[in-house]
């Protein structure tokens, strides 16, 4: 397997030099249409990518100040039961 792939390999690389020849973009010719067609490409890539990414540093931002908030209202609904079951046990005892 290793034999047939190298020797395929030699193959195109000597006999068909052309088939192995860099593109446009490799030899980094700027004024070649496939260059700049890459280029249009990588920039378009960009543009979806940083919103969606956005999006997602967006969420997780939102989702931890909430979280934050519930975890506080939580705490002080805690606290307002604690006083008021302390409060409902002195009068309770005041009642009695």
């Amino acid at each position: 397997m290793n034999k047939l792939f190298f020797s395929l390999v030699a193959c195109f690389t000597f006999v068909i030099p052309k088939v192995t020849m860099a593109c446009a973009v490799c030899y980094g010719a700027s004024d070649d249409p496939m260059t700049k067609g890459v280029e249009a490409g990588v920039i378009a890539l960009l543009g979806i990518l940083a919103p969606v990414l956005g999006g997602i540093i967006f969420f997780g931002v939102n989702m931890n100040k909430r979280a934050k908030m519930v975890s506080q209202k939580a705490i002080s609904l805690d606290l307002k039961k604690d006083s008021v079951s302390l409060e409902l046990k002195g009068m309770k005892g005041l009642v009695d």
